[in-house]
């Protein structure tokens, strides 16, 4: 039994081994699901070694498949560079292994193909898988940004708060945080040569409940001790510390995003922020387009805002700063501001750049 299945990230293109079911074949954003052979029931998905021959039978399945309909397959890579790295999978796979390691062998893959929606999707992936790889108690006690290329820290979990904002981290354990950083820009995703975006999405900010560094760094660098050495420089101090902190689990990491999202369903509290700058510009921040499920009622709050900005910004000759930032695609709230008849000057932010 062939143990591969491609799936769409965004659900337009599913396809099984036999390419028998497709879907609006033109808009397609690809992942990738890895299943077990039917052996994986009856054992410990994570102390399983799963046999090559089925492994590179996924591999070949998945060439197929890309090369017959992923569409952006050649937009950064030639065909014998895409050739080389389907080569370089299949040896990744050519002796029995973990999960662990397919895995990561898999999402290494996927990396090289250089396209922002291609990836080992963690949302796509079996109950099993999820429990074996991406449940583990091994969360660093922090939310932390990559400020050139340096683990930040943005908010401290630790119960007597060791590790306070601006933090900066220098090692966990005997790696430092930029070999850390390194080793997992080869899984991170982004279209092309952007490694800015990729640096990005390896920071961990409460955004996601599989973030790639949650996700990936575990399964790099496999920790053994109970509790996580950190070496860190605390603000205005010019000495570097070491300190043992305990990991958070799954559900520590996620609390705060669930209570978000509880508060997003249930309140009516505005999402987005408008205001002037000292300077007469008005700046409106959008942190979130995820309103399907809010009872925030944000057309009439966007376009009442509007309506008494147009006419001050056109007469004062000022900007409207619209803040996109890490909000990668477009949606309904954008389209709203964006085709309102005005002559101001909007300026996004959007994935660090200012247009």
């Amino acid at each position: 039994m062939n143990s591969a299945l491609i799936a769409a990230d965004s659900s337009e293109l599913k396809i099984n081994g036999n390419f028998n079911e497709t879907r609006s074949p033109v808009k397609i954003s690809f992942g990738m699901i890895l299943f077990l052979a039917a052996s994986c029931h009856a054992q410990s998905v994570t102390t399983l070694a799963l046999r090559s021959r089925d492994l590179q039978a996924d591999a070949m399945i998945l060439r197929r498949a890309y090369e017959t309909l992923h569409p952006g397959l050649y937009r950064y890579n030639s065909k014998g560079q895409m050739d080389v790295a389907f080569v370089a999978l299949d040896k990744a796979l050519d002796h029995d292994q973990t999960l662990q390691e397919a895995f990561l062998a898999f999402s290494e893959f996927a990396a090289k193909v250089r396209c922002g929606h291609t990836q080992a999707n963690p949302f796509n992936q079996s109950k099993d898988v999820v429990e074996a790889l991406f449940k583990s108690s091994t969360r660093l006690p922090f939310y932390f940004e990559w400020l050139d290329r340096r683990m930040i820290v943005t908010r401290d979990f630790t119960p007597d708060h060791m590790l306070p904002s601006g933090t900066e981290v220098i090692r966990i354990g005997s790696v430092p945080t930029k070999t850390i950083l390194a080793k997992l820009l080869s899984i991170a995703r982004a279209d092309g040569a952007n490694d800015s975006k990729r640096v990005a999405q390896l920071a961990v900010k409460g955004d996601s409940q599989y973030g790639a560094f949650d996700l990936y760094y575990p399964l790099f660098f496999p920790r053994k001790s109970a509790s996580v050495a950190l070496r860190v420089m605390r603000p205005k101090s010019r000495r570097a510390e070491q300190i043992a902190a305990k990991p958070l689990t799954f559900e520590q990491r996620i609390a705060p995003i669930k209570q978000r999202e509880a508060q997003r369903r249930g309140g009516g509290d505005a999402l987005f922020d408008w205001k002037y700058l000292p300077d007469g510009s008005a700046y409106l921040q959008m942190p979130t387009w995820a309103l399907y499920n809010s009872k925030w009622a944000w057309e009439i709050w966007l376009n009442q805002h509007l309506n008494k900005a147009i006419t001050y910004l056109t007469t004062h000759a000022k900007p409207a700063i619209l803040d996109l930032w890490n909000r990668p695609r477009s949606w309904k709230p954008l389209n709203t501001l964006l085709n309102r008849p005005t002559a101001t000057r909007i300026l996004c932010r959007a994935d660090g750049r200012t247009a």
